[in-house]
């Protein structure tokens, strides 16, 4: 009589199961699962209204699903930055998959051949090679020892 007190004082549901109910049974800390039924339950996502010990589940954060804890696993949401997602091991396979595919590689063009021309700078007077094709993709036109471009000559 007690425990129905109890009950009825903490929960006005008439959703709650009985104490002696299997379900409960199954779930309770005094009384964990065999092997063969520990296996059953990690086979399966539980139900969103499923009567669970709550500090045995947790929800994935990718697809909702209520999952057991062992079957919650820690991912990384940016590669940079030490900020991890809860998500159960199906969604934790499907996020690795499609890193490891990764986005499609761009073509990389050749780079024609070589163009040497021959600089001075009147400025200080160094000669110096310049490559026609690299200037103003890979470099800036100016002389190596003084910096300067503005009295450069062919």
């Amino acid at each position: 009589m007690g425990m129905q007190w109890l009950r009825n004082m903490f929960f006005k549901s008439e959703k709650v199961p009985q104490i002696d109910s299997p379900s409960l049974q199954k779930i309770s800390l005094n009384n964990p699962p065999t092997r063969e039924e520990g296996r059953k339950a990690e086979s399966r996502v539980l139900p969103r209204g499923g009567n669970m010990d709550i500090r045995r589940v947790r929800t994935c954060e990718r697809c909702k699903a209520v999952v057991p804890l062992e079957r919650v696993r820690l991912y990384p949401k940016e590669k940079g930055k030490d900020v991890n997602v809860l998500v159960c091991d199906t969604c934790c396979n499907e996020l690795k998959q499609t890193v490891k595919q990764g986005p499609p590689k761009a073509l990389i063009k050749n780079i024609p051949p070589a163009q040497p021309k021959l600089y001075r700078c009147n400025r200080c007077n160094y000669s110096f090679r310049v490559d026609q094709v690299k200037v103003g993709l890979l470099h800036r036109l100016a002389c190596p020892y003084c910096g300067k471009d503005d009295r450069l000559e062919k």
